[in-house]
């Protein structure tokens, strides 16, 4: 059994194209790369806005890479997507 915790009064974050969300920029993260029939096929630690960027430049070079997971690297619940624009 899998447990999904949200907060009452959550809202959603109004993210522009390019930018990395406050919450990601200082946390130790895990970028999982997936291909369109959501195989993942490559997966990496990031720590830092500056890295995390670097690692998803670097795995949207490849074609087969269709979109990326974020997730927190110590107890790895999901945060976000990352779609190519």
């Amino acid at each position: 059994m899998a447990w999904v915790y949200v907060h009452e009064y959550a809202k959603t974050a109004d993210i522009k194209a390019n930018q990395i969300p406050e919450i990601l920029q200082q946390r130790l993260l895990s970028l999982r790369a997936y291909n369109n029939e959501n195989i993942m096929l490559y997966a990496a630690i990031f720590q830092g806005e500056k890295n995390l960027i670097k690692g998803i430049e670097d795995f949207f070079e490849n074609e087969n890479i269709s979109y990326l997971h974020i997730h927190n690297a110590n107890q790895g619940c999901f945060n976000c997507s990352v779609e190519r624009v």
